[in-house]
């Protein structure tokens, strides 16, 4: 069971598009082999790269819009203006990727721009975004890394709080992880009520998401052996972060007590189910 007595900390910090392989290879490392998400596809790749070109580009005050091309893996960037009868569409450039290569050519742009230039910003661009995760899908890792550790995340962007028992791993997954925008404030539990009070509320939001699937899932009675042992993990870990943060945060948190029971009756049935195949 996760302990979160004594110190704990608020971890917080900003995300920026970051190496997959890097995050990848820390999560591997600590047995959190799903926690990052497939990489980029060179369709979606592309469209992001021809976003961050073409957005410094022309008029920035005009919405820019990019649309594909029928050609497969080619994007143009354009500028709308809308208009009383009918809109203005001004041109910025087109790229296109060749998929054996990587190769990126840029194939129509606006005269005042230089295509050389604009295939070299590209070609960087979609390298960088093959290798690198979003801001979005980094915020996503960092998540899902902070409930492993049984903390919780606490209402606002890239805010968590993280167990005392966890922050060690915490430390050494966000170093290997090379994440060092993400900083900790150290503080007793015990002597910050306005705080414990918010980490109760994230709690129960949490536990109010998640019981309700895992005890749908098992009610319907069609769970195969593998879903069934998935399913007893979940419950396990919901009625282990319950159990935990009542004995840390020093109250119990009655209005759980529900889903708590919920969750321990759905634990016990798919363990059953899991063990009889």
């Amino acid at each position: 069971m996760i302990s979160v007595a004594g110190k704990a900390a608020i971890t917080f910090g900003s995300n920026h598009p970051h190496s997959r392989a890097l995050l990848k290879q820390a999560c591997e490392t600590h047995g959190w082999k799903k926690a990052v998400s497939r990489p980029p596809s060179k369709h979606g790749a592309l469209e992001r790269a021809v976003r961050e070109v073409a957005k410094p580009l022309l008029d920035v005050d005009i919405p820019l819009s990019i649309r594909a091309l029928e050609d497969d893996l080619s994007f143009e960037a354009v500028r709308i203006k809308r208009g009383s009868t009918r809109n203005l569409v001004v041109h910025v450039f087109s790229a296109k990727v060749d998929p054996a290569t990587g190769a990126v050519s840029v194939l129509s742009w606006d005269p005042s721009l230089s295509q050389a230039e604009l295939a070299l910003l590209t070609q960087s661009a979609y390298d960088n975004q093959l290798l690198n995760l979003s801001a979005s899908q980094v915020r996503t890792v960092v998540a899902t890394v902070v409930r492993k550790l049984g903390g919780v995340a606490l209402g606002a962007a890239n805010l968590y709080y993280l167990p005392h028992d966890a922050l060690q791993t915490w430390a050494k997954w966000r170093d290997e992880a090379q994440l060092f925008t993400y900083h900790n404030v150290p503080f007793e539990v015990a002597s910050d009520p306005a705080t414990v009070e918010h980490i109760i509320d994230q709690l129960n939001k949490e536990v109010a998401a998640e019981a309700p699937a895992v005890i749908e899932a098992v009610s319907s009675g069609l769970l195969e052996p593998r879903t069934a042992k998935a399913l007893a993990r979940k419950a396990q870990a919901i009625v282990d972060k319950i159990k935990s943060y009542e004995s840390a945060l020093g109250q119990q948190l009655d209005w759980m007590r529900g889903p708590l029971e919920q969750a321990q009756s759905a634990l016990a049935v798919s363990t059953l189910i899991a063990v009889s195949a």
